[in-house]
């Protein structure tokens, strides 16, 4: 019978589910580059879509910290470590900023 090399499902399963700092810090990141890449794509490609993002940037960044503080509080588990860190939620609101100027330039 096939048996995986290494730790056993059961452990490696207890790890994720304890929060294994690695795999939280790996997913964070590659969702944060996604995230950054769309919102530099959404300014670039579409004058549409950047209008709406800038005109709207308030909205957009109230949406965002809401999330942010969604996620905190949901992934909130006593004895392992935050699932966002503090760094990872300024990356996300930086993936935002372009929009942020682009709504206090002058017309």
């Amino acid at each position: 019978m096939w048996r995986p090399r290494g730790k056993s499902l059961n452990e490696r399963s207890y790890r994720i589910l304890e929060g294994d700092p690695m795999l939280t810090d790996h997913v964070w990141e590659a969702l944060v580059k996604s995230f950054a890449s769309q919102m530099k794509s959404a300014f670039t490609a579409s004058s549409f879509v950047k209008e709406i993002f800038t005109v709207g940037y308030p909205k957009l960044y109230s949406m965002i910290q809401n999330l942010l503080e969604r996620i905190s509080g949901d992934t909130n588990v006593k004895e392992v470590l935050p699932v966002i860190t503090s760094k990872g939620k300024d990356q996300m609101v930086a993936a935002i900023e372009i929009f942020q100027t682009a709504c206090l330039a002058p017309s």
